[in-house]
């Protein structure tokens, strides 16, 4: 991100978490970090039955994916995908993406 975006995002920051409705978010910037997590977060689910469960909902994403995803090489993820990825697994957005105010709908959210 070039340096008058960071001023700009810092300026957000000092009023506390932004807040974007994930209707206005394609991808996601990914780190090693989000990674691991996913990959804790996928437990004994082999990423191949993973990826076969996307492919039954119509998410053409391979387990060669999910493991560049979960090695920190993707530098962003499609939202949908994280989305999908969590109503599989049955986790929710934020146990993936650890923000304190994420702005999204109920529907969004699965397993409580």
């Amino acid at each position: 991100m070039s340096t008058t975006g960071n001023k700009i995002l810092s300026k957000y920051y000092e009023k506390g978490t932004p807040m974007i409705p994930l209707e206005y978010v394609a991808r996601i910037s990914w780190t090693e970090e989000l990674g691991a997590r996913l990959k804790r977060l996928r437990g004994k689910t082999s990423r191949r039955a993973l990826a076969e469960k996307l492919t039954a909902a119509n998410y053409d994403y391979s387990h060669q994916y999910l493991q560049k995803i979960e090695d920190g090489r993707a530098l962003t993820v499609p939202l949908d995908l994280v989305l999908a990825i969590c109503e599989i697994l049955e986790i929710r957005l934020g146990q993936i993406l650890p923000v304190a105010n994420l702005d999204y709908p109920e529907e969004f959210t699965t397993g409580g």
